[in-house]
């Protein structure tokens, strides 16, 4: 019976675990202004200063970081509070944009423990992505929380 609440609770706890709580149940500033905790334009910090994409019906975040002095594009994949990284079993994650397709490869980290196949983050170097200050496609598929997504729509900057 415990394994059935188990296998139960856990679906719930991702989706219930967002931050509409009380201010108190995690650790970060909320501030006092309009844009306090709860309310409507409550937002996140990026943690590496990219844009912000919730996905997953907003269970879950995707910071898109692009360095256009470099050419170089990354992807963090965060909980819905951007405060806590989301693995995913892809090695690699496909971008299209426009007539462009970006083989974002899987990275590893023996700081965090990730591997290719159980990671948050993803980038590229590219010639084409030099220059570039804003950034605009579709991920082919992500996997994360036990689901897969196709055809997720990302923006670097996200527009206002």
């Amino acid at each position: 019976m415990q394994r059935i609440d188990l296998v139960l609770s856990l679906p719930l706890y991702f989706l219930l675990g967002s931050c509409g709580g009380d201010a108190h149940d995690h650790d970060h500033d909320h501030g006092t202004g309009e844009a306090a905790h709860g309310e409507v334009g409550h937002e996140h910090v990026a943690p590496h200063g990219g844009a912000l994409v919730p996905i997953a019906d907003g269970t879950a975040i995707i910071e898109v970081v692009l360095d256009g002095e470099q050419g170089e594009l990354t992807l963090f994949l965060f909980d819905s509070c951007a405060e806590k990284s989301l693995r995913s079993d892809l090695a690699s994650m496909t971008l299209v944009c426009k007539d462009e397709i970006f083989e974002l490869a899987a990275r590893a980290s023996g700081l965090t423990g990730e591997s290719v196949g159980d990671t948050s983050e993803f980038g590229l170097v590219d010639e084409r992505l030099k220059g570039r200050e804003s950034l605009s496609g579709k991920l082919a598929q992500v996997s994360l929380l036990g689901s897969t997504l196709t055809d997720v729509g990302i923006e670097c900057p996200v527009p206002e």
